[in-house]
């Protein structure tokens, strides 16, 4: 990635905690603070597998002939 792409990264990053945290203040208003942070970690743990599983799709590892022309495993000994 370059500076720019990195930049933009932390940017956009920043810019959605700031926009998320004035609905996620509503809801915890509304209901219990407990509920609520029960509720946001399960949509960042939702949202991070998601994140996963696209970018390995976006890299080709999930594809089957991504799979068959991986290189094998070199088998290194400690001793």
């Amino acid at each position: 990635m370059s500076p720019a792409d990195i930049a933009m990264f932390i940017s956009l990053v920043i810019v959605a905690g700031a926009l998320f945290q004035w609905p996620m203040g509503i809801l915890s208003d509304r209901i219990d603070r407990r509920q609520a942070l029960a509720i946001i970690a399960m949509i960042a743990a939702v949202g991070g597998v998601l994140m996963i599983l696209l970018s390995l799709m976006a890299n080709g590892f999930c594809s089957e002939q991504a799979y068959l022309e991986r290189e094998p495993l070199q088998s290194t000994r400690l001793l």
